[in-house]
């Protein structure tokens, strides 16, 4: 529990540094999170090393060319795209079975590592980018809290085959608890209006999709943890699977209310 503190503790100061300091400092840093996530994720997906690295070297590269090719992120073409892949992941998860076509392999990973973490330019790029992006972190870190808590004391049914560990009542829980304290911070910041409060409430169950789906791949891959990198905590791809669908659906709905 020490070293979960501990290592948590260090990650959020390196993050808060990164983002509050911008520029060379935030690209460094979603450089070293897009490498190390799109590796974690090609060992899951692949057996060959050389997809593996081929993979991370994809996805590094495209977030490298994001500032010249912009418009990819964020035409209603991908947007489609988008939706439709989110909707076969999510019919994925009902599967007892996984595709290990490498073609698909490359496809899941640019959606899931590509057209994820680049979206973190974007929101910051808002009039009050910054406070949107931090709302986005409340509400996911919240209902990740709130799913583990109320899933330990009174969690009995099962929510998927994906994660056994999880249940409805924690589902529900992380929901009702993230919702319940963000709306209260919203309040303290004199934020509490409309459209801004129904975020919470939708993000907070988009979030768990991405959660699901990378604990299917690990499933699938035979692995407890995307890797060992961070003590306490597992992989990178561990703490940040709930932003995978959870950044690119955020932005979209922002854009789509006009925030």
């Amino acid at each position: 529990m020490v070293q979960r503190v501990i290592t948590a503790s260090i990650l959020l100061a390196v993050i808060l540094g990164c983002t509050l300091q911008g520029g060379l400092f935030l690209w460094g840093l979603l450089i070293v999170i897009t490498g190390l996530s799109g590796y974690e994720l090609g060992k899951m997906l692949f057996s060959s090393k050389t997809h593996v690295i081929a993979t991370t070297l994809i996805n590094v590269l495209l977030l490298l060319l994001y500032p010249k090719f912009e418009f990819l992120w964020t035409h209603y073409v991908t947007y489609i795209i988008l939706s439709i892949s989110w909707i076969l992941f999510y019919v994925e998860l009902k599967s007892k079975s996984m595709s290990r076509s490498i073609v698909l392999g490359y496809f899941k990973s640019i959606i899931l590592i590509s057209f994820s973490f680049p979206y973190i330019m974007l929101i910051l790029s808002k009039s009050q980018g910054l406070f949107l992006l931090l709302l986005l972190c409340i509400t996911i870190w919240l209902c990740d809290t709130f799913c583990l808590l109320v899933g330990k004391q009174i969690g009995s049914s099962h929510l998927s085959i994906a994660s056994p560990n999880k249940t409805i009542e924690g589902s529900a829980g992380g929901v009702i608890g993230s919702v319940a304290c963000t709306w209260l911070f919203l309040w303290t910041q004199n934020q509490f209006y409309y459209p801004l409060i129904m975020l919470p409430f939708i993000m907070s169950m988009v979030s768990q999709i991405g959660d699901l789906y990378e604990s299917h791949l690990k499933r699938r891959a035979d692995v407890k943890d995307s890797s060992t990198l961070l003590p306490g905590h597992g992989g990178i791809l561990d703490r940040t699977d709930s932003f995978l669908i959870g950044l690119p659906m955020y932005y979209i709905l922002l854009s789509i209310l006009g925030l």
